[in-house]
């Protein structure tokens, strides 16, 4: 069968489309088959654009996801800037773990609810049926999952003791299964199962001997950030910097070797064209070469060229002892490394300054940063809970209510529920804490908000209350003022106004870069 080449296919394209003909542009010929479209031409001038498949269900396969898989893998375990990646990025989204709070109408409910929750999901014994996590640290390992690998899946199922648990599989543990029917074909796409609406059914969990067992979709959470309507399964987070990354590795070897190479060398003896004979130099016989002196000393040459050797040999006419200085790393090499940085971290649509430097930010650029990266937590948090957590939730929930270990909820709604995120980035905590009391304190923020940003569930206000009683309780017994005493400790609105210290930060500090930051016009 002859093999289609450019050439051929441009032949054909062109019995097809009479009117189109080939196109001089900078010295190039290509067939304006772009309609004036040059990006949708074809030249000599670059390289072929080759993307074969445009329908998403199809557009990864099997086999190139699990070679992408593969060398993911091998990137984590051998390149730190991948282990940061990946690590990093779950720390800063799940952090020690994003705490669920229900939120009935029903505000008794809610806290035997959420006492109930704690003792189940918080147990490693309960929750993992692996027992390795618990549902706080499983959000980072799931997520060190996804981001390494694209995706992972929760089955919900039972423990031993007949209660909710969960079981999570990675990416490899997901496929079609050597199980696999004729009719199975159209209807699997690497171990998911989709309807005619491409709306996944079920997800295959491989055995140990190759087959697969199948689960519901709504039993098998599959942990995912989809970044078109057409996908089924993901990919790592960094797949797009994958040969990135086995460059810089690469490039990094070569460097190192050079630089300890040269080490090993301290000088070299240069020698003109057209000398005498020259004396004799270590051979690679293995014998010891001994030459004498102008002053009749016999010097092995093997101990001039040893560690722990200092005498110099005689050099012949026209020779000379030069000491090697290398220049490695040169610095376009070490600017071309964080230019591949740039481009790593970007496709992962955060700042490099996030995850690989942050020296050369000021005050300003760096709130910049902190703002987008927040902005990137955010959104991966929402697609945690979205795809894993809030099922998850309600599962327990749901469990808890059929053991009679938890009263129905009056609130039919019994389903409701928050996630409180961990604390918020800040790199200026007393800037922004000062600004945070501040709408506390003239109602542009909510107690329920603010505790959220610290990572605190709203119950916190609970514990103040307490204190603020007791302290109350404590003034009055002893013949004090409760008010005074109150308001020198909270200055709290409605009592006597505390004024700021002198070293109450209201302005920044000359010089600093909160005090470069506040005189740019951009902040």
């Amino acid at each position: 069968m002859a093999r289609t080449t450019p050439a051929r296919r441009a032949a054909r394209l062109l019995d097809q489309e009479p009117n189109v003909r080939p196109v001089a542009t900078d010295g190039t010929f290509f067939f304006g088959f772009g309609q004036g479209h040059q990006a949708a031409d074809q030249s000599p001038g670059r390289g072929l654009v080759y993307f074969p498949e445009l329908d998403t269900k199809r557009e990864i396969s099997s086999y190139a996801r699990t070679e992408l898989l593969r060398k993911s893998r091998f990137n984590y375990a051998n390149v730190g800037f991948y282990r940061r990646i990946v690590n990093g990025v779950a720390r800063m989204v799940a952090g020690t773990g994003l705490m669920p709070r229900p939120t009935t109408r029903s505000p008794e409910w809610n806290k035997l609810a959420t006492r109930r929750l704690e003792a189940r999901w918080g147990s490693r014994a309960a929750y993992d049926l692996a027992g390795k996590f618990n549902g706080y640290s499983a959000q980072r390992a799931k997520l060190r999952c996804r981001y390494k690998d694209g995706d992972v899946a929760t089955a919900l199922t039972k423990g031993a003791d007949g209660r909710a648990a969960t079981a999570i599989y990675e990416a490899h543990q997901i496929g079609n299964g050597s199980n696999v029917t004729e009719a199975d074909i159209k209807s699997l796409i690497d171990g998911i199962r989709v309807d005619q609406h491409n709306r996944a059914i079920g997800v295959r969990l491989l055995r140990p001997d190759g087959t697969a067992a199948e689960l519901p979709a709504s039993a098998c959470l599959l942990l995912a950030d989809y970044e078109r309507p057409g996908q089924n399964r993901c990919l790592p987070i960094a797949a797009h910097a994958i040969n990135h990354m086995l460059d810089k590795t690469e490039i990094d070897t070569y460097l190192k070797g050079g630089i300890k190479q040269a080490s090993r060398i301290g000088y070299y003896i240069a020698r003109q064209a057209n000398t005498s004979p020259t004396v004799p130099r270590p051979g690679a016989s293995g014998r010891l070469t001994t030459v004498t002196t102008s002053d009749g000393r016999k010097v092995k040459m093997e101990k001039v060229f040893s560690t722990s050797g200092g005498e110099v040999a005689d050099l012949n006419p026209g020779e000379e002892i030069k000491m090697l200085l290398d220049q490695r790393p040169h610095p376009n090499n070490i600017e071309f490394l964080e230019y591949l940085i740039r481009d790593i971290s970007l496709g992962i649509d955060l700042s490099p300054e996030v995850l690989w430097s942050v020296v050369k930010l000021g005050g300003a650029n760096m709130r910049y940063v902190m703002a987008d990266a927040q902005s990137f937590i955010e959104q991966e948090q929402q697609v945690l809970i979205d795809s894993d957590l809030g099922i998850e939730y309600v599962y327990f929930i749901a469990d808890e209510i059929a053991a009679g270990t938890l009263p129905k909820c009056p609130d039919p709604e019994f389903w409701k529920h928050d996630w409180i995120p961990p604390m918020r980035w800040t790199v200026d905590f007393g800037r922004d804490g000062k600004l945070y009391l501040e709408q506390v304190r003239s109602g542009a923020l909510s107690f329920r908000r603010y505790f959220g940003m610290q990572g605190l569930p709203f119950e916190e206000i609970d514990e103040w209350l307490d204190e603020y009683a007791y302290i109350k309780r404590g003034a009055e017994a002893r013949g004090l003022d409760a008010n005074s005493v109150l308001a020198q400790i909270y200055g709290r609105p409605s009592m006597p106004a505390v004024q700021p210290s002198a070293g109450d930060p209201e302005k920044p500090a000359p010089g600093s870069d909160d005090d470069e930051a506040a005189d740019d016009p951009a902040t």
